[in-house]
C-alpha cells in the first residue's frame, strides 16, 4: 500500500463524515426512504471502514443503524447524537495537530 493514498478502509474522519452524511441526507430525502435504502447501507459500511479499527465503539454504532436500516426501521434511528459523537472525534483530532505545530 502507498502511504499517501486513502483506501477504503483507511482510518479518515473527514470520510467518515462525508459517507454519514450522505447516508443520514438519504435516509432524510421525503418519500424516498425506500429507493434511497441500498445508497444508505452503502454509505454506511464505507463509514464504517474509515473507523473500525481506530474508532471501534463507534464503528458498531454506526453498524447499529446500518442493521436498523436493513430492517426497514428508519424512524428509530437518532441520526444526530451518531453525527455529534464524528464531530467530536474531528475536534479532537484538529486540536492535536493544532497542538502539534
Amino acid at each position: 500500500m502507498k502511504p499517501d493514498i486513502l483506501y477504503p478502509d483507511t482510518f479518515c474522519l473527514d470520510c467518515l463524515r462525508k459517507h454519514f452524511c450522505r447516508a443520514m441526507s438519504l435516509a432524510k430525502e421525503f418519500s424516498y426512504e425506500e429507493e434511497n435504502e441500498a445508497f444508505i447501507i452503502g454509505d454506511l459500511e464505507c463509514a464504517i471502514l474509515h473507523c473500525m479499527d481506530t474508532l471501534p465503539e463507534l464503528a458498531k454504532e454506526i453498524r447499529d443503524i446500518r442493521h436498523k436500516v436493513q430492517d426497514g426501521d428508519l424512524k428509530s434511528i437518532d441520526w444526530q447524537t451518531i453525527y455529534k459523537k464524528i464531530k467530536e472525534e474531528i475536534k479532537k483530532e484538529n486540536s492535536l495537530t493544532y497542538s502539534l505545530k
